[in-house]
């Protein structure tokens, strides 16, 4: 703690049972997005650079409360486990973090879809609906309601 500033309260966050796959599949495409993005960042194009400015603001301000979590997945995702309940423990400020990281991804799809030169398409529906219910999970649990699980896409 700095002399001086409080340290900032923090809120347990419990993701249920999620699945691994579906984890997989949205981490792949987030992967090559930002690969994708980070190679275009210098032309005239706005919304590569800013998910790249807040993707690193936020992995400054939060990596160190998911590390362990990080690992567990890692683990999971190298032993073919199906589903995988994960228990973070986070500063409250992460709700507005987790709104404006989907708000961006958003907007970014809008961008591949709309994309010249772009080799990576939009966010495949399974994988969207698995980042929006993750994300969800964050803000709806620092408002304070329950977990709720994950459901498939129909």
């Amino acid at each position: 703690m700095t002399a001086g500033v409080p340290e900032p309260a923090l809120v347990e966050i419990r993701i249920l049972d999620m699945p691994v796959d579906a984890y997989r599949e949205a981490s792949e495409h987030g992967d090559e997005l930002m690969r994708e993005f980070a190679l275009i960042q210098e032309g005239d194009a706005e919304v590569p650079r800013r998910l790249l400015a807040l993707a690193d603001e936020l992995r400054g301000r939060f990596s160190g409360f998911t590390t362990a979590q990080d690992a567990q997945l890692q683990e999971a995702l190298a032993g073919g486990e199906g589903t995988i309940t994960l228990h973070y423990l986070v500063p409250a400020g992460v709700k507005e973090a987790c709104i404006s990281l989907g708000v961006m991804l958003d907007e970014a799809d809008d961008f591949c879809r709309r994309g010249q030169d772009l080799l990576t398409l939009a966010t495949p529906r399974r994988a969207l609906a698995f980042r929006h219910w993750f994300l969800d999970q964050f803000v709806r649990q620092v408002d304070g309601l329950a977990p709720s699980p994950w459901q498939e896409p129909a």
